[in-house]
């Protein structure tokens, strides 16, 4: 089909707006709680390719804990528990043992999806879970409450966003987490333990990155499903660069992402005539595309991926 045949079937009358900005809000913040437990990490100098494993993890915590019974709320502490369990093991590999964080990252994404894949085969109800529920703060009706109508965890990122911006930039161990990421070798003569404040950046990430995967497998669409994150933890990746390392600007870049990925569930409305894969890849183009863009002046921390070794 030719892109003016598709330009005509096109029906800039079917977008409803409000609703698509309420969609990417949802699906902008899923993300945006795995990206600032990321930006924790990298700022620290241990870059963790293996968040989409975690998150996925994290997401099957969550929907078990909710299937036993044991409620929602359950279920984000214990996502956040499973994920800074991950997290601690990723630590001892790559702090401990020194093996390299690209090989240890994509091993554990790999490990990630066969046992979860398992835990969904052996039960299958885990498709349909206790959800969370909607606050309305304007109502049921008008712009203002498709946009705002969310369940409550897509609120949970605002207190979040702030907590972990003044952690970063206004207190002592947010300035040590900087101070290892960029210059281990002068932090460690300040008498600061290098490895030990990666390990506790590490910890902090898998916590929000288990906040992401209960509010996506209890918010999202309540349940669990074989690799159900679908490549999300990977845009986090690039929402971290997005952002500059900057919690409110990662969130931000979430967002944006959120919006291609709202356009690519309501297109199929629009008289577009594309196909589903086709549309699947946009919000992953988007994510090259920003990358291209807005490479200039994203300069990482200087150590990152770089193992520390004291000098006897």
């Amino acid at each position: 089909m030719s892109a003016l045949t598709l330009l005509a079937a096109f029906d800039p009358g079917s977008i409803n707006l409000p609703k698509l900005l309420g969609q990417a809000v949802r699906l902008g913040v899923l993300v945006a709680f795995v990206a600032l437990g990321e930006t924790f990490s990298q700022r620290a100098g241990v870059i963790n390719i293996g968040v989409e494993g975690v998150f996925l993890s994290t997401c099957c915590v969550a929907a078990v804990i909710s299937f036993l019974g044991w409620g929602v709320f359950a279920g984000f502490i214990g996502a956040a528990i499973g994920g800074m369990i991950v997290m601690a093991m990723i630590a001892f590999v790559v702090l401990r043992l020194r093996a390299d964080q690209i090989v240890t990252g994509f091993g554990i994404n790999l490990i990630a999806l066969g046992i979860t894949s398992v835990v969904v085969k052996a039960k299958p109800a885990l498709n349909s879970v206790d959800g969370l529920a909607i606050l309305r703060p304007f109502g049921r009706n008008g712009a203002l409450a498709d946009v705002f109508s969310q369940k409550w965890s897509v609120f949970l990122i605002v207190p979040v966003t702030v907590l972990c911006a003044f952690t970063l930039n206004r207190t002592a161990w947010g300035l040590r987490v900087k101070a290892v990421g960029e210059t281990p070798a002068a932090a460690d003569a300040a008498g600061i333990g290098v490895n030990r404040i990666r390990l506790q950046a590490m910890l902090v990430c898998g916590a929000l990155i288990g906040l992401g995967g209960a509010a996506f497998a209890l918010g999202q669409a309540p349940g669990f499903t074989e690799n159900m994150v679908s490549g999300r933890g990977f845009i986090a990746l690039v929402a971290v660069i997005f952002g500059r390392w900057r919690p409110t600007q990662v969130v931000l870049g979430c967002l944006f992402f959120g919006v291609f990925e709202a356009v690519t569930l309501q297109a199929s409305g629009w008289g577009l005539d594309v196909p589903s894969q086709l549309l699947n890849a946009v919000p992953y183009v988007a994510c090259l595309v920003a990358l291209s863009l807005f490479r200039k002046g994203s300069t990482p921390p200087s150590s990152m991926a770089i193992p520390f070794e004291r000098k006897r």
